[in-house]
């Protein structure tokens, strides 16, 4: 998890910075750059291919083919009809426009997980080692199961040929590829506007975090914020994002299946028999809102129900005795639970909390005020462009430009 700690805070502070620089009305375009920076993260981490956040933002001059970047914009964008199409009839569409491009954007992706492919199969031949991102893993854990020819240059599953495979086959490991990277780029992006602008609608919150972060933290540059020491420490920022995913979980529920075999489910003191073969649909914002785990308060966003704190030493600040709260098992479950619980959860975790601690750590966030109006109603209108949502595939704000802010230092 390192080079995703590494990663966001770089991507962050380059967003801060840009968002300090030059905005004399605000910035509207909060959730837009986040969703940048969670792509720059994901290519990091995912693929190895860095780029600066203000790529995102102004744009290199136009080469003739697609490059790498924008076909996986465009293909996190519309993986839907990815999904429904599927890529081979997408990649021999010449029109419409929209679709054309999209299969080309499938095409230039897939060569570039092919390239990865054959150069790590070809280094691993010669015992050596390409890049560390989560692709190159893949290939490697499942080398571990498999017999890997040398040829470099086939672009076919030459390692399935006169072996016994039990690791994953070339078409596995990108189909693995494309479902983390849909799955997890857009529920990050969501959940990280959602917190930011929360944050806005809330300064005691932030005042909170940086209590924390200047805590630990101190004077510290970014470049010296380890991640196997600071993120365990920072749990208010964590809680930020549990307490955002408990009442905006971008997906509000998942289909589950009682299997080939009956199940008993126990509600109320009462046990139901639901019969093989049938489709439950848990809702997870009525679990994660539900009183009895929550409280009275539980339709309201206050990250602080996170965090505990135990007795400590005269000598020792208060903030070193707080550990973070457990709830009961099945009433918070925004990756799911048990063995098929979401994998891309620590990812999503550490790269908030790294976003969390380059924001707010020696600044502050606020709404622009209109005519006439105090921070208190700004406040109040900013969380109704928080409220303003609704589901488009996730749950996300519906008009997230709506809320103009401006950042300063503290």
């Amino acid at each position: 998890m390192t080079l995703v700690w590494v990663e966001s805070l770089r991507q962050a502070s380059e967003m801060l910075q840009w968002w300090r620089s030059d905005h004399p009305h605000g910035v509207r375009s909060t959730a837009k750059n986040i969703k940048a920076l969670t792509l720059h993260v994901l290519s990091s981490a995912g693929f190895g291919k860095s780029y600066p956040f203000g790529d995102s933002i102004v744009a290199a001059a136009k080469s003739e083919h697609m490059n790498y970047r924008e076909a996986l914009t465009l293909i996190l964008e519309n993986a839907m009809l990815i999904l429904i199409f599927g890529p081979s009839f997408l990649a021999r569409l010449s029109r419409p426009k929209k679709l054309a491009q999209l299969g080309q954007a499938t095409v230039v992706f897939q060569k570039y997980m092919t390239d990865i492919l054959e150069e790590e199969k070809y280094l691993m031949s010669q015992g050596k080692s390409g890049g560390k991102n989560l692709m190159t893993s893949l290939i490697r854990a499942s080398d571990d199961k498999t017999a890997v020819a040398p040829a470099r240059n086939n672009t076919k599953d030459n390692a399935l040929v006169g072996h016994h495979r039990d690791g994953l086959t070339d078409t596995e490991i990108y189909g693995n590829m494309f479902v983390f990277s849909f799955a997890g780029h857009d529920t990050t992006a969501h959940s990280l506007a959602f917190a930011v602008t929360l944050l806005v609608a809330h300064p005691e919150v932030q005042d909170w975090l940086t209590e924390e972060l200047q805590h630990y933290l101190k004077d510290d540059p970014l470049s010296n914020w380890k991640y196997e020491v600071v993120f365990p420490r920072l749990k208010r920022c964590l809680a930020v994002l549990f307490e955002t995913l408990r009442l905006y979980d971008p997906l509000i529920g998942v289909v589950k299946t009682t299997g080939s075999k009956p199940q008993k489910l126990t509600v109320a003191g009462k046990i139901l028999n639901l019969p093989p073969d049938m489709h439950v649909n848990p809702n997870f914002l009525a679990t994660q809102t539900q009183p009895r785990f929550w409280g009275p308060d539980s339709l309201h966003w206050r990250p602080s129900r996170w965090i505990l704190s135990s007795p400590t030493p005269p000598h020792i600040k208060s903030i070193e005795g707080e550990h973070f709260y457990v709830p009961p098992k099945g009433s918070f479950v925004p990756w799911a639970e048990g063995p098929r619980s979401c994998p891309g959860r620590k990812f999503a975790q550490v790269e908030h909390v790294a976003v969390m601690a380059a924001l707010f750590k020696d600044h502050r966030v606020q709404p622009v005020l209109k005519p006439g109006e105090n921070m208190q109603q700004a406040c109040l209108r900013i969380m109704d462009v928080v409220e303003d949502k609704g589901m488009v595939l996730l749950l996300q704000m519906l008009n997230p430009e709506n809320a103009n802010v401006e950042w300063q230092r503290r």
